[in-house]
């Protein structure tokens, strides 16, 4: 394993995501970074963005990388991870 490639903490799995090491404008590696991550299948939540981006996962990402990620899953109609939850709930 190099240090590009860091393993998720799933106790059941273990994912490989390796660190966006591309240039450009905050913005776009943001939005390169949820595309990314859900054109292989991972859910874009701030775990998996922090692992992409900055080589650790952390569950809190900043102000921005939080506006950012939320417009382009609207955008793209990804779902929000608990929805279904409180849709069983209010049936």
């Amino acid at each position: 394993m190099n240090t590009r490639t860091l393993p998720s903490q799933l106790s059941d799995v273990i994912i490989y995501i390796p660190r966006d090491m591309a240039g450009g404008r905050r913005e776009a590696r943001i939005e390169r970074a949820v595309r990314w991550l859900w054109s292989r299948g991972i859910y874009p939540g701030p775990s998996a963005v922090s692992l992409r981006l900055h080589g650790h996962a952390n569950r809190t990402i900043d102000g921005f990388e939080t506006i950012v990620r939320n417009r382009l899953m609207k955008e793209l109609k990804i779902p929000r991870q608990r929805s279904g939850w409180f849709d069983r709930r209010s049936a």
